[in-house]
């Protein structure tokens, strides 16, 4: 398996690990819509620590379409009273796993709040959008594999 952090960072990854902290700030418009679902467009209290990728293309040359896609790992922390803005997985599927800490997600394809709680996995597909809240006062880790195609999801 070819390894992402043995290659060139042709597409602007400016480290192996990097950590991205988050703050909201302060307006009136602080909420978007995506696939029918409203949520705040700003993070709070969020960090992501990318831990790796791996250029799909090289592992799959018989699939053409897989040229430009990465699978990429994240450890994401949510602090308490922290938000993950609403975002779509279209064109980055992603399964994400509760480390640690409770925290509540909001669904497009789901009726109300769901409580995900350490141990549980989401399984986010193109069709989703979605956000999520720590209602708590701890810290809230997970970890979060996702495919993408840099061209076409930047800023994720």
């Amino acid at each position: 398996m070819t390894s992402f952090r043995s290659q060139p960072r042709a597409f602007g990854l400016a480290a192996a690990l990097l950590t991205l902290t988050l703050a909201a700030p302060a307006g009136a418009d602080s909420t978007k819509e995506i696939s029918g679902l409203t949520g705040p467009k700003a993070p709070v209290g969020m960090a992501i620590k990318e831990l790796g990728a791996i250029k799909l293309g090289p592992e799959f040359p018989q699939i053409p379409e897989a040229a430009d896609y990465l699978m990429r790992g994240r450890y994401v922390t949510v602090k308490a009273g922290g938000i993950v803005p609403i975002h779509s997985h279209k064109d980055r599927p992603a399964i994400t796993y509760v480390i640690e800490g409770e925290i509540v997600e909001h669904r497009s394809d789901q009726e109300g709040a769901i409580l995900r709680k350490a141990g549980d996995v989401t399984i986010d597909d193109d069709a989703i959008a979605q956000w999520w809240e720590n209602k708590t006062d701890q810290t809230v880790t997970m970890f979060v594999v996702d495919f993408l195609d840099p061209k076409k999801t930047a800023g994720h």
